[in-house]
């Protein structure tokens, strides 16, 4: 980390080819993170407003998928 003017700015190196995919995780982790609370919010829909699909399953993966979440350190909502 290096410091600047404004504060503080991490950066992130991979060495490339061979840490490809970590790279472009890394490079697409807002995009990532927006596709899970779009999912979250659906699940979430689907649980309290939607009957065309079993309240009781939908509830079930909607756990989860927060304990996916949760045991990647992953958080949504902040």
């Amino acid at each position: 980390m290096e410091q600047q003017e404004r504060g503080i700015v991490a950066k992130l190196e991979f060495p490339l080819p061979e840490c490809r995919e970590e790279f472009e995780i890394a490079a697409h982790a807002m995009d990532i993170k927006g596709v899970l609370w779009d999912f979250d919010e659906w699940l979430h829909s689907k649980v309290e407003y939607g009957r065309e699909l079993d309240e009781k399953t939908l509830e079930a993966v909607r756990e989860h998928f927060r304990e996916c979440l949760e045991q990647r350190n992953v958080r949504l909502h902040e």
